[in-house]
């Protein structure tokens, strides 16, 4: 009798173990979105957003992520990128199949001023909408969207000073905000997936190559095989870059050549968030 109350309570602490082990970081110190096929993860006042590549938009609260609410269920539609309007607090979900949609209560209305499929979107300081797809980069004026650049199969976007900088299928670009004038190429005929902006510094890149780009100059950083495809980056203290990878997660010191393996070998992670206590969490975009 007692040895089976014994096993019991055994069997119950490991149970409770597992389920705390679960919602905690990994051993490495980043935390795992507790979903497949995320594209995209934002934070919004105390919950997490994560946005997948089939069935739509989800959030949970970071202190409790094995609770998974979803927030708008949309079947079969990829959601690429998301944004949160910073004064009404709506969101707004890019896809590559159909445009731009607000999250309007718990269904998803597709804007009709802002119909061309996106890659990326992102807010200027203005909050305007600007848009990076196959089509183009286009940005807000009023409720209508204006092309900003000729530059086609465009993927993501970034603000750099006055600059707006365009990662493409032929390389990264930077063109002036205001004149949409073009100013610089990096990686010319290297098809670019990300570029994000760390204070003064331009992180970019795509097959085989993460750029990163000061005033001072360009250092490449290299990871994993020719091949591998950089998806996004996160910035952690102590210059430490992240690299989401088609083939894993890398990190590296800011100056540093070549980046190691982290975590996920061979496993595709498209996203990444670090939050505003600054943990680190990544999205993963296979069959796990």
């Amino acid at each position: 009798m007692l040895y089976s109350i014994f096993m019991k309570k055994s069997i119950l602490t490991l149970l409770i173990f597992a389920v705390i082990s679960s919602c905690g970081p990994s051993q490495h110190g980043y935390f795992e979105v507790p979903s497949n096929w995320v594209y995209s993860i934002k934070q919004h006042r105390d919950s997490i957003y994560f946005s997948t590549s089939e069935k739509g938009i989800f959030r949970f609260d970071p202190e409790k992520p094995s609770v998974v609410a979803p927030v708008a269920r949309y079947l079969h539609l990829p959601f690429r990128s998301l944004v949160f309007l910073p004064k009404q607090g709506t969101c707004l979900a890019s896809s590559y199949y159909a445009g731009v949609f607000s999250l309007t209560r718990d269904t998803l209305v597709p804007l009709h001023w802002a119909s061309y499929p996106a890659w990326a979107i992102k807010l200027d300081e203005n909050e305007n909408i600007w848009l990076a797809g196959d089509f183009g980069i286009f940005h807000q004026r009023a409720d209508t969207l204006q092309r900003f650049c000729d530059i086609r199969e465009g993927h993501d976007i970034a603000f750099w000073g006055n600059n707006v900088v365009v990662a493409h299928m032929k390389g990264i670009s930077i063109y002036d905000k205001e004149t949409g004038k073009h100013g610089r190429d990096y990686a010319q005929g290297m098809v670019c997936w990300s570029c994000t902006v760390y204070d003064s510094l331009l992180v970019a890149g795509g097959i085989g190559r993460c750029l990163v780009i000061s005033k001072q100059g360009c250092h490449e950083i290299k990871f994993g095989s020719a091949n591998d495809i950089l998806w996004a980056t996160a910035l952690l203290p102590h210059d430490t870059l992240v690299l989401a990878t088609q083939k894993g997660l890398f990190r590296a010191h800011i100056a540093d050549s070549a980046a190691t393996l982290w975590g996920y070998k061979n496993s595709c992670v498209k996203s990444l968030l670090l939050d505003n206590k600054n943990r680190l969490w990544v999205g993963t975009f296979d069959h796990r």
